[in-house]
């Protein structure tokens, strides 16, 4: 595991919800970032101990969340398997703060188990339920056990929804720096958990085969519209799946960005809910649903600037096709979807020249042009 995986990802969640307002304990934080940046990582450790001990009897618990966050790191950095101590920590500190800090402390959790895992796959493919087990101790636990415990993690951390989607990042945009993500998409801390609990669900780990199966009687039915998708029950065979937790979490986003003012979020969601759907469909008609999707979303999105992102993903469509062998002698397929994405790129640039959408097809059709 990377000294700094602690950090990397969710140092800047927690900012969603700490830094709105300036710090009463913006001086020592300064000192905590200048001692880290000189390397003196134990006395680093030793002021955040301190901090984190203030602002706990304060019941500071945005500054108690972060400096938490912190220890972990620098133990990560200057114990020796720290893992365990870690997570042993990550659990008590989740009692002792609101469930909103709660929330994000269950996702870093589940980052913690994810990443230990994968560092160490080939040590744990070996480890079967006859093996000594200690819960305790990470290092016995066999693949079902940390499939268990991260599924788990993501479950609490969506175990208050409306307060969670109730959080808007708004006010936290200037310490939102580092972090490739539009807040139109992903309006409210909720969104930015889930989103993360996703990115487990979707990847097709190799380390979880066994959870990567995955059946459903009607593939179609993924790229329906979204009143009819999140309205589809999942069969029994499906709930064993990473991928049925993925469809089930997308039925969730979708319902609750529906009623929005501002369609961005949910129109978001429904383009990752296509995307994945054609990752998981083996049916040779996916691609046309895939297309019929886009063009049914475009059209009823028609005049709105989110037009823009789905015709882009359309153009992208038609420009992935490229590398498809030609069909027949008079009709070559590959030029004429180049053409269409080329068209769709800049009726984007030419409508909306000012959106997202335009910025990436502008870029798009430089990687056209250049082939």
């Amino acid at each position: 595991m990377t000294k700094n995986i602690l950090i990397s990802v969710f140092f800047l969640l927690i900012t969603y919800v700490s830094m709105a307002q300036q710090s009463p304990f913006e001086k020592q934080w300064d000192r905590i970032d200048s001692l880290e940046l000189k390397g003196r990582t134990k006395t680093a450790l030793a002021e955040v101990n301190v901090l984190r001990s203030q602002s706990l009897e304060q019941k500071d618990h945005l500054n108690f969340v972060k400096a938490s966050i912190f220890r972990w790191k620098f133990q990560k950095i200057t114990l020796e398997d720290a893992h365990n101590e870690i997570l042993k920590d990550i659990d008590h500190t989740i009692g002792q703060v609101p469930q909103v800090y709660a929330s994000v402390l269950w996702v870093i959790r589940a980052k913690l188990l994810r990443d230990y895992f994968e560092d160490n796959y080939w040590t744990i493919r070996g480890i079967t339920a006859s093996d000594v087990f200690d819960q305790d101790e990470i290092a016995t636990w066999d693949t079902r056990t940390y499939v268990k415990e991260i599924n788990k993690s993501y479950d609490r951390a969506m175990d208050n929804k409306t307060e969670l989607q109730g959080m808007r990042i708004e006010a936290m945009l200037p310490i939102i720096k580092a972090v490739e993500l539009s807040r139109s998409y992903r309006p409210s801390l909720y969104d930015v958990l889930v989103h993360e609990a996703l990115s487990f669900y979707r990847n097709r780990y190799s380390s979880f085969e066994s959870f990567n199966q995955f059946f459903i009687s009607n593939e179609k039915a993924l790229f329906d519209t979204s009143e009819a998708f999140v309205g589809y029950q999942l069969m029994e065979k499906d709930t064993i799946s990473f991928a049925s937790k993925a469809l089930q979490l997308y039925q969730e986003i979708e319902v609750a960005h529906s009623g929005d003012s501002n369609p961005n979020a949910f129109v978001y969601a429904q383009l990752r809910r296509f995307e994945y759907a054609d990752e998981l469909c083996k049916d040779a008609k996916a691609e046309t649903w895939y297309r019929e999707a886009l063009l049914r979303l475009a059209t009823e999105y028609a005049g709105n600037s989110i037009e823009a992102l789905i015709k882009f993903e359309l153009a992208q469509r038609y420009y992935g096709d490229r590398e498809k062998p030609a069909l027949g002698y008079m009709y070559n397929p590959i030029n004429y979807d180049n053409l269409k994405a080329m068209e769709l790129c800049k009726e984007v640039i030419k409508k909306y020249p000012n959106s997202e959408g335009a910025q990436r097809c502008r870029v798009l059709i430089r990687q056209m042009e250049a082939v």
